[in-house]
């Protein structure tokens, strides 16, 4: 047998600075109509070279999740052709691709309220003299869609890593059971979006990765 000699540990590269884990983070929504944002990091205005996070008009954040933080499910069909004699298909098309994302929200505010009970939020006004808030399930409900990124942050203060994901377009499409409890029960938010392709950007999932940290990591990355 002929060939090139090498090690395992050419082969087998392993990069412990490449083991990201997403600290804090937090869902952000916005209305359809507000334009999505061309990137999420900008150069530093006031220190050149340095990736910061830019402003982000018209996204309003939830508030605090439960430490299960955000999960993607990714639900991939695909439709398979057997061929005679052959144990393995000898094609594969992919039929469906469908990503959700499923979030507890913690915080009883605007944004949450409107987003879960699938309301506009400018017809939540509290009664101007006591403050009470009526919310009534709509008899006719009508999907609602949403911009929504999920924005995580790892790494320490100056070197930080942001991994995020924007749907460009997400409709609630499932709520979780809501608690009235004592002890360590919270009232909680249980919410689950479909993402759909919006026509405009082109895709139903944007993935960023972006921040100083990244930046300066991004070749032992492979970049």
């Amino acid at each position: 047998m002929t060939g090139t000699a090498t090690t395992f540990g050419a082969l087998v590269t392993q990069n412990n600075a490449n083991v990201r884990k997403a600290l804090k983070g937090g869902v952000l929504v916005a209305p359809m109509s507000q334009a999505l944002p061309s990137s999420l990091t900008i150069d530093s205005p006031t220190t050149p070279g340095t990736p910061v996070l830019q402003t982000l008009t018209g996204f309003t954040s939830l508030g605090f999740f439960d430490d299960s933080g955000a999960v993607f499910d990714e639900n991939i069909n695909s439709s398979d052709i057997a061929a005679w004699g052959e144990l393995a298909p000898v094609r594969r098309d992919i039929t469906s691709d469908v990503t959700a994302l499923k979030v507890t929200g913690l915080e009883t505010n605007k944004t949450t309220l409107a987003t879960y009970f699938g309301v506009d939020a400018t017809t939540l006004v509290p009664d101007a003299t006591t403050a009470e808030l009526q919310i009534p399930k709509n008899a006719s409900p009508v999907a609602l869609y949403y911009r929504v990124l999920v924005l995580s942050q790892d790494g320490a203060a100056g070197s930080e890593y942001w991994i995020a994901r924007m749907l460009p377009r997400a409709s609630l499409t499932n709520i979780g059971s809501m608690t009235f409890a004592s002890k360590d029960t919270p009232i909680a938010y249980d919410m689950e979006f479909t993402a759909y392709k919006d026509a405009t950007a082109g895709y139903s999932v944007m993935t960023y990765l972006a921040g100083p940290g990244w930046k300066t990591n991004k070749t032992g990355a492979g970049f």
